[in-house]
Order: C-alpha cells, then structure tokens, then sequence
C-alpha cells in the first residue's frame, strides 16, 4: 500500500514539474514573439511623411531582416 502512494506522490511531483517548465516555455516565447512583434512594427514604422520611393523602406527592411533573431 504505501509502494502505491510512493508511486503517486512521485507522479504527481512529476507533473507539476512538467507543468511548471511548460509554463516556463510558453512565458518566453510569448515574450520573445512580443517583442519581435514590436521591434518589427518599430521598423517599418512611416518616418516624416509617406516615402516617394521604397528605398528607405527596403533599407529598414534590410536592417530588420539582418537583427532577426528567427
């Protein structure tokens, strides 16, 4: 009887280990998505009027293209 118990203080132990580090997971890559959302909306953000040509927009892209982390 007291195997049985063991057993399922140990599974349940176990669980809310996996559930504390699937917690963890999803906490960073919410933020991580966050902030390349941000950082992607920062970059192509219109400065001082509608450009004429996509030069400058290209070259943000470029830059924002060369810092993605993914």
């Amino acid at each position: 009887m007291v195997q049985y118990r063991w057993i399922g203080e140990v599974s349940a132990a176990e669980r809310d280990r996996l559930e504390s580090s699937v917690r963890e997971a999803s906490d960073g890559f919410a933020s991580d998505f966050d902030a390349e959302l941000a950082r992607t909306a920062m970059s192509f953000q219109i400065r001082e009027g509608f450009p004429e040509d996509g030069g400058a927009v290209l070259q943000r892209y470029q830059s924002w293209l060369d810092a993605a982390s993914y």
